[in-house]
This record gives structure tokens, sequence and C-alpha cells, in this order.
């Protein structure tokens, strides 16, 4: 399976804690997941000595991209069939992110939280993720994923809203839809706000209620259903 990577070039994007919430929701519908978090040297990561985590975590620091694309690949080729692997990125452009994950073959999805900063920067981050795979074709290269490959992740949204809704904002802010596939954006969402969770500390206990238990699991449902991204 694929790794699926969360993206985002901008801070409080919901990554950490969607990454979070999807792996113990896909523990709860019995498979075996990893975290991978990304981290610049010196930062904590936000699941430092937390006990009781329903799935396996590794963390790498960044600071040789070769080497942590290296632990990507080697995990996402390691892994059994029921383990899918969840790269939780750092806030950073995602042509930088892009390099990092050169040449791994992985489905990217971008958190889009309510909010015009959030939507106006999710929107850019897709923009420059099909960018940048315009540009790798004209180099003659293949290493940067394609934009099928992409997805935004609706991130505590009113359960009333509807996916052509999230079609007319992000085509307003520059987003292309060419109307041949189906929309970038996975559906069937709960309308939990991930930023909510309580990440905690050293010597606490990972828990979830069951309203979030619950929501974990149609997550983890509606994204790997969605895994083939086609």
């Amino acid at each position: 399976m694929e790794p699926i990577v969360l993206i985002s070039s901008k801070g409080g994007a919901a990554r950490t804690s969607s990454s979070a919430l999807l792996a113990a929701g896909a523990r709860e519908i019995g498979l075996r997941p990893l975290i991978v978090q990304l981290l610049p040297k010196g930062r904590p990561p936000a699941l430092d000595g937390v006990e009781d985590l329903p799935f396996d975590a590794d963390l790498i620091f960044y600071d040789d991209f070769s080497a942590a694309a290296d632990r990507i690949r080697f995990h996402a080729q390691n892994q059994p069939t029921n383990c899918p692997v969840i790269v939780d990125t750092p806030a950073k452009p995602v042509r930088s992110t892009l390099a990092m994950l050169a040449f791994v073959q992985a489905k990217l999805l971008i958190p889009i939280r309510d909010g015009v900063a959030e939507i106006e920067r999710a929107a850019r981050d897709y923009c420059d993720i099909w960018d940048e795979f315009c540009l790798s074709l004209e180099r003659g290269q293949d290493g940067v994923l394609p934009t099928h490959s992409v997805r935004f992740l609706p991130v505590g949204w009113s359960p009333n809203i509807q996916i052509e809704d999230f079609a007319a904002m992000l085509s307003r802010r520059g987003v292309a839809f060419d109307g041949m596939r189906p929309l970038p954006i996975v559906q069937g969402i709960p309308n939990l706000d991930p930023m909510s969770l309580l990440m905690t500390g050293r010597g606490e206990r990972f828990q979830l209620t069951p309203r979030e238990r619950e929501a974990a699991k149609n997550l983890a449902r509606s994204v790997l259903s969605h895994i083939a991204f086609g």
C-alpha cells in the first residue's frame, strides 16, 4: 500500500491530529497502521511519551532529505497490506516536501479547514503541486506526484456542505477541475474537527471518546476507500 502523506504549507492545518485520528480509525476497523512523523531537529513530537497508542509510530528528523525518503520507502515496501503507512509532514512549502518525497510513490492529502485563509492556502498548495508536476514533465522527470494522487481532506466542516460546494470554493481560488475525473476531495468525512482532540504529552494515555472513535472509523473508511484516488 502506498504511503498516505498529509501535506500542507500552513501551520495549524490539522496534519498531525488528522493523521492520529486516521491511524486510530484504521486500527478500529482491524488494520495495523504506522504513523511516520517528520520533524525538524529540536521539535518535540506531538505523540512523544503518550501511552497506549493504538498504532505504531516512527519519528524521522528530516535534516537529511534522502535518508527520510529512504525510511518512508522502506516502511512502505515492508509493511503488510493491512498496515497502512501514514506520513505526517511539517508545515513547509509543498515544493520542498515534494522534493523530499521524490521517487516515493505516495498519495497526498491536503487538509482543508473552514476559513478564508485556510481555504486559500489549501488551494494554493494544490496549485503548487500541479505546477511542480508540470515542471517535472518539462524536465523529463517523473519523480513528482501527478495530481490524480492528490486529494483535499475536509477537516471540521458542517455536515451540510456538499462536495460541489467545495469544488466551487476551490475553483474560485484557481483550482481547475477538468470534469473527466471525480473531484479530488475525499467524501464522507465526519464533521468532528481533529484539532479539538487533546494531543497529550508524556505519561498521558491516548484515549478517544465514543464520538471521536466513531468519527475516526468513518474517517479511516472514507480515506482508505479513496486510496486508489481514481
